[in-house]
């Protein structure tokens, strides 16, 4: 606990800003309603989860992380699928960064922005597998009810055959491969991989016309949307996320566009395989000691429901280790299968509960020491809080609304 060092100050911003230059190695992540505000300790942070129902304070936490982000000139990449906090966040932003810095800062929309991003770029053909895989994990998150090994055997080998024979590889050139049997066959002659020409030539043809149709659909729906189609089924990328990431820039993914939830679930999907994908080629650019030493990098994906159970493991997992830290938000634990609820706590070093259905307070009540009902019954904008370090914290916290 910490007590701010103006508590006369008419502004929550300016209060705020004084607590966190005189503690640089302390996260604050809430107060008590009245003087001292609660921290965690920076080192200590990695992982946040953050659960709660609509309106309990998540937002005020969130904002409450990257205003700290901000005043530390730390990078963060922020995934909205709602846009609310998105353009929240853009105004702090415009109030508290200079013109120079502000025009350093990355909004994304593809409704209103002209970025083009292809997902499958490739940097290094040797590192190939790993883009590849990682775009059908986001893939696969679109069409998770639905999905099959065959269906996942025809994306991948139909990527491998793009990637090795017409790169650049896009989402237009992969559903082409699917559909238009002079252009696949074009591109099979030209393979010198003796397993994609008996892939393309032996087994594709005896699946059953279902299997390409389900595939060619899933696709065919994404490039159907003008504004993805412009922004993701393109040649040669014009925004470099990697090089944005490693320079520490602020991204604003605001993908409140009228999509449904699984064109949604895609874009947001295409973001976090596209941070993965950058904290994968660290390890091949840095030793351990150097990825330790590294400026660190934050991502925070609100409606974290909306990532696919296998990326959040996958992602959690790998980035811990490339100094990127992920704060996840959601409203129920009941979005997450049995296994990702138990790992949770594991995965995410710190994990902070506002008031939340039955279910969610009770895997979580544990951690709090506290009865379920304790959590279900909060009022609104209070949390109870857990992180672990070498000695455990837990605690019972409002959320500090900036001005």
């Amino acid at each position: 606990n910490n007590s701010p060092s103006n508590n006369n100050s008419n502004s929550n911003n300016t209060r705020i800003e004084e607590v966190i230059l005189a503690n640089p190695y302390a996260v604050i992540i809430g107060y008590d309603g009245t003087s001292r505000f609660f921290t965690i300790e920076a080192k200590d942070r990695v992982h946040i989860f953050i659960t709660g129902e609509t309106g309990a304070g998540k937002s005020e936490l969130l904002k409450l992380l990257m205003y700290q982000n901000i005043l530390r000139n730390e990078g963060f990449m922020l995934i909205d699928p709602h846009g609310s906090l998105a353009r929240s966040v853009l105004s702090i932003l415009k109030a508290k960064l200079m013109d120079e810095e502000y025009s350093k800062v990355i909004y994304i929309n593809p409704e209103v922005t002209d970025y083009k991003i292809n997902p499958l770029e490739i940097k290094d053909y040797k590192k190939a597998h790993v883009v590849v895989m990682s775009f059908i994990s986001a893939l696969k998150n679109l069409y998770d009810y639905a999905w099959g090994d065959r269906l996942e055997t025809i994306l991948r080998n139909a990527i491998n055959l793009v990637v090795e024979c017409d790169p650049p590889c896009t989402l237009g050139k992969i559903a082409r491969v699917l559909a238009d049997t002079k252009y696949r066959d074009m591109l099979i002659k030209g393979s010198g991989d003796k397993e994609v020409e008996y892939y393309w030539n032996s087994v594709y043809p005896n699946y059953a016309r279902e299997a390409f149709t389900a595939v060619y659909n899933k696709l065919d729906k994404l490039l159907s949307i003008s504004s993805v189609r412009k922004t993701f089924n393109v040649l040669e990328s014009n925004l470099d996320i990697e090089e944005a990431i490693e320079s520490n820039k602020i991204i604003i993914v605001d993908l409140a566009s009228g999509f449904t939830d699984d064109i949604t679930r895609f874009l947001g999907s295409i973001f976090l395989h596209l941070a993965y994908i950058t904290a994968r080629r660290r390890i091949d650019r840095y030793d351990t000691a150097e990825l330790q030493s590294m400026h660190k990098y934050y991502l925070y994906i609100d409606e974290a429901q909306l990532i696919s159970t296998f990326a959040i493991r996958e992602v959690l997992n790998a980035l811990r280790k490339y100094n990127m830290h992920v704060t996840l938000v959601t409203q129920s634990i009941n979005a997450f299968d049995k296994q990702v609820q138990r790992e949770l706590p594991a995965l995410a070093r710190t994990v902070i509960c506002f008031r939340s259905d039955p279910e969610t307070a009770e895997v979580f009540a544990h951690l709090f020491q506290v009865k379920p009902e304790q959590i279900y019954t909060l009022p609104l904008h209070y949390f109870y809080f857990y992180s672990q370090g070498e000695q455990a914290i837990r605690g019972l916290a409002k959320s500090y609304p900036l001005s």
